[in-house]
């Protein structure tokens, strides 16, 4: 029987994304004032100590996540010891090996058809809020191989999916059904992003990662969040570098319908293989919610 949503509730499926971000600006806040002390700040103008802020940003980021993982961690593991004596816990799917790779191709699909969003989103917005997307973007892909895998392809999606999935969707479980908490949780995974851009791209993408989470558990979301993002970083490098940016596409007639195309095709897929997982995890979702 689902809970009624009170002020409470209410309060603890927002805080946790709260929370986070608060980490996040800590730890960068923290830092770039080590930094500045050993940089001297008279010694700098201000676009000079904004550069040197931006050239550790994935540094920092790795720094915040690593502080944050064991934080909500533990927070997810307080809400299973809660709903255990409160008698309303659901234990999460346990799937055989060999179901995990079918995440793989999902993870793709996802990524190419998010990416060909992107860019259909891109060709009719606003020249600012493409900047603000394009900055992100930059900050994602500056720094070395080695600490944007580690930042980008390890951490983020372990920390993320701690604190949306992990937490704020399994919360949302007890108080709406399954369609309702994914949408919620989606919706709140995109405005994370802080950007309208990557934000409906995080939307769609928060959809599928509440069905991984609904047929695998916190495990399978890991995997595909790392997955996608993964690809997403091999081919940035392998494209057209870290260099690029979707400040610099020129968005004529055909680029946007093949993207709009891309985008609907891998949609498609996505959802074609959804109802492959859904199949070969139905007997084990049943036998989940029985107990």
């Amino acid at each position: 029987m689902k809970q009624k949503m009170d002020f409470i509730g209410f309060i603890r499926i927002l805080y946790p994304p709260v929370l986070y971000l608060f980490f996040m600006m800590m730890v960068q806040t923290v830092v770039g004032a080590v930094l500045m002390s050993i940089v001297g700040v008279g010694n700098v103008t201000n676009k000079e100590a904004n550069d040197i802020l931006m050239r550790y940003i994935q540094e920092m980021n790795v720094l915040s996540m690593l502080v944050s993982i064991p934080i909500f961690a533990s927070i997810m593991y307080y809400d299973t010891v809660r709903d255990k004596k409160l008698n309303i816990y659901v234990p999460m799917n346990v799937q055989k090996w060999w179901k995990f790779l079918l995440i793989i191709p999902i993870a793709f699909t996802t990524m190419v058809g998010g990416n060909n969003l992107a860019i259909v989103l891109a060709a009719y917005m606003p020249g600012d809020f493409i900047d603000k997307y394009a900055k992100t973007e930059s900050l994602i892909y500056d720094g070395s191989v080695l600490v944007i895998t580690v930042s980008t392809v390890i951490l983020a999606p372990i920390i993320e999916e701690i604190v949306f999935r992990g937490i704020v969707l399994k919360r949302l479980n007890h108080y709406f059904n399954f369609v309702v908490s994914a949408v919620i949780s989606a919706g709140i995974f995109g405005i994370f992003h802080l950007n309208a851009v990557q934000g409906v791209y995080a939307f769609a993408v928060g959809l599928v990662l509440a069905f991984i989470y609904y047929n695998y558990g916190i495990i399978g979301c890991i995997l595909l969040h790392m997955c996608a993002n993964g690809f997403s970083v091999l081919f940035t490098f392998i494209g057209s570098g870290a260099e690029g940016s979707i400040k610099d596409i020129e968005f004529t007639g055909d680029l946007i319908q093949s993207a709009l195309t891309g985008a609907g095709t891998f949609a498609v897929i996505t959802v074609f293989l959804m109802i492959i997982i859904a199949a070969v995890c139905k007997k084990n979702n049943v036998e989940n919610i029985n107990q």
